[in-house]
């Protein structure tokens, strides 16, 4: 199972990951990326969306263990 974790913190409002994975992520009233409930984009692009993010604000989990990401995949 694939979790998503936004930090908003961290999240410049950028919307690379609107942008790569449209169908996982929106940008809200305040210009922070949350993530849609379910993520409706495929694995791959997801990890991208974490990828594109500029502030590395985005981090995929799956089954309890973070992945990284890597513009070497």
């Amino acid at each position: 199972m694939l979790q998503i974790i936004v930090d908003r913190g961290r999240c410049m409002g950028a919307g690379e990951c609107v942008h790569v994975a449209p169908a996982s992520f929106r940008l809200d009233e305040t210009v922070t990326s949350t993530v849609i409930d379910p993520p409706g984009d495929d694995e791959p692009a997801l990890l991208d969306a974490a990828l594109s993010c500029p502030n590395s604000a985005i981090t995929i989990v799956r089954d309890g263990v973070a992945v990284q990401a890597s513009s070497e995949e």
